[in-house]
């Protein structure tokens, strides 16, 4: 994904070393952003926010990678963007937020599957997201299978797998 949207930034900005490099650092700055939204949802803190914020911006990793021509900001960007999408689509289900919900399902839908076409390593991400959303469930149920069924979040959960899986599907065997 990350150089099929590399593509259409070199014809705009040109083709040379600074201007492809350039995609990876306007992402690792999205990447700072979506660390703020993220955290500061998570804790619901805007200190916790900030604090994550600045702790990635002075980052040496981050800083490195901003520099490549290569995937990795472009993933942690999606990473945080979808785990952003994620903690409000559960919080909006279980207050039975409906129309805003099944956005943010989406949302999660379509930034989870662009994230696992940047990296296979992002199947981990994904995998943690998942157990994330069930543990949550379980929690909030008590385990009750009952309850579970009868859960909005449950569905609205299954149905974001359901669209995930259907945009990874051309690449299984």
């Amino acid at each position: 994904l990350y150089y099929l949207l590399l593509q259409p930034w070199s014809v705009v900005f040109g083709s040379s070393i600074l201007a492809l490099r350039s995609f990876s650092v306007a992402l690792a700055g999205l990447t700072i952003a979506a660390a703020y939204l993220f955290t500061s949802e998570a804790f619901r803190s805007r200190a916790a926010g900030l604090t994550a914020a600045l702790f990635l911006a002075v980052s040496g990793f981050q800083i490195q990678y901003a520099w490549e021509a290569r995937m990795y900001t472009l993933g942690t960007f999606l990473v945080l963007l979808s785990s952003w999408f994620l903690i409000k689509a559960v919080r909006s289900s279980v207050a039975k937020e409906d129309k805003a919900s099944y956005w943010l399902w989406f949302g999660y839908a379509l930034t989870a599957s662009a994230m696992i076409y940047v990296h296979y390593y992002a199947l981990f991400t994904l995998v943690a997201q998942a157990v994330f959303a069930v543990g949550y469930l379980l929690l909030r149920t008590r385990g009750r299978i009952g309850e579970i069924i009868s859960q909005r979040l449950t569905w609205h959960g299954l149905g974001a797998a359901a669209l995930i899986a259907v945009a990874y599907a051309p690449w299984l065997p």
